[in-house]
């Protein structure tokens, strides 16, 4: 079931560690695999090199981790409904979108009843875009049908994750959010497939990108100041969407752990080994074959953390939830910032660990670690908001 798979991913429960006052870091089991030398052993020093650099690994990627994404429609149409113009106590507007594409797809729109064009979050959810937020008018489950025996989403479900996306919060600040169920794009078990046969990663890249064909086009939105969150597993493919999507300028993989931000040779918290065994329908194929020799793996994750450079990235780690491996994800973005460097970021960056509390809001690879265990809700939230005000500033189309 998905609550159990989510607990055993995200949860301390059976991994007791004492209260840190820094982000734990340990020796890799194996070296990094080079950032900045392409596969034919040339140094890239360059941004030309690099822009060859990051398509290969983007390539690599693809071929060896997460499969390929599911084709882009060749024609795609949305039909937008509005929900209400007095939601969130008179704050917000709904509208629910339809993406005419195979699957199809019912993205939930929440945008601040502000002058736009506003910035927004688009991020997948876990059980209905009805859990979103306690609102009637919402969908209960957008597309998503019980299939093999899972239990369908009840209405009374509804608002049940609203600390989790802290809509309120969003609006108040001038965000707009966009999610839609990732259950909608393929189901969370070993043995669905998604479009075209894609893994679910893959897959749920693909609903992001769908969602954020809408979002450029919709007049209320900035289509500059398009934010992708998401927590746990769908951080893994917000981040995964990132690398293939340059119209997203910010990531955020809430405490997303292996093959998201945090480095696999990094013998913390969950391993590859563990992801095939217990989430086959994940990845690749391939990752499987390596059982649990890390080294046979021509990756990490630092690499595809550079992809999205020169765009911002904000890690946002529990201290307790050693199972997202917050000191992984920290070493991911040291050795990723020298492609930063490259490309001319002469923003702070400091390659001392952070301590709990610690918020590094000022580079475009942003890091806050905070108290408690694997968690979403609205202290990390304001986090987020308070580093998406800094790196999503508007700016002016020149005259």
């Amino acid at each position: 079931m998905e609550v159990a798979q989510e607990n055993r991913v995200g949860s301390t429960d059976t991994l007791p560690i004492e209260r840190a006052q820094a982000v734990r870091l340990e020796p890799l089991i194996e070296p990094l695999p080079e950032l900045l030398v392409a596969s034919d052993g040339n140094p890239v020093n360059s941004s030309d090199a690099w822009q060859l650099r990051r398509a290969e690994l983007v390539r690599q990627f693809t071929d060896l981790v997460y499969g390929p994404l599911p084709d882009v429609p060749e024609s795609l149409a949305f039909t937008s409904r509005r929900l209400r113009s007095d939601a969130l106590a008179g704050q917000a507007t709904l509208d629910e979108v339809v993406v005419h594409s195979d699957p199809e797809l019912r993205l939930l729109l929440i945008r601040p009843n502000t002058p736009g064009p506003q910035p927004v979050f688009v991020g997948l959810n876990r059980a209905g875009n009805h859990t979103v937020v306690d609102d009637p008018s919402v969908s209960k489950a957008g597309a998503w049908r019980p299939r093999d025996g899972e239990e369908e989403p009840s209405t009374s479900g509804r608002g049940e994750r609203s600390e989790h996306w802290s809509a309120d919060l969003l609006v108040s600040r001038g965000y707009a959010l966009a999610t839609l169920c990732a259950r909608d794009v393929m189901p969370d078990r070993a043995d669905a497939e998604g479009p075209g046969g894609s893994k679910a990663l893959s897959a749920w890249a693909w609903g992001l990108h769908r969602a954020v064909d809408y979002l450029v086009q919709d007049p209320g939105i900035d289509p500059r100041r398009v934010a992708a969150f998401g927590h746990s597993r769908r951080g893994k493919a917000a981040l995964w969407a990132a690398a293939n999507d340059d119209r997203i300028g910010l990531v955020v993989p809430n405490m997303a752990g292996c093959m998201g931000p945090a480095l696999s040779r990094h013998p913390v918290g969950e391993s590859v080994h563990r992801l095939n065994t217990d989430f086959p329908h994940w990845l690749n194929d391939y990752m499987d074959s390596i059982g649990d020799d890390i080294g046979r793996l021509p990756l990490d994750q630092h690499q595809l953390v550079a992809t999205v450079a020169p765009r911002s990235i904000l890690l946002t780690q529990g201290a307790e939830d050693e199972w997202a491996d917050p000191g992984g994800a920290f070493l991911a973005l040291q050795a990723a910032e020298p492609v930063y460097r490259l490309l001319g970021s002469g923003e702070p960056w400091s390659s001392v660990p952070p301590r709990v509390g610690e918020a590094r809001l000022d580079s475009p690879l942003g890091y806050v670690l905070i108290e408690g265990p694997h968690r979403c809700d609205r202290e990390i939230w304001s986090y987020i908001l308070d580093y998406a005000d800094r790196r999503l500033a508007r700016t002016e189309d020149p005259d």
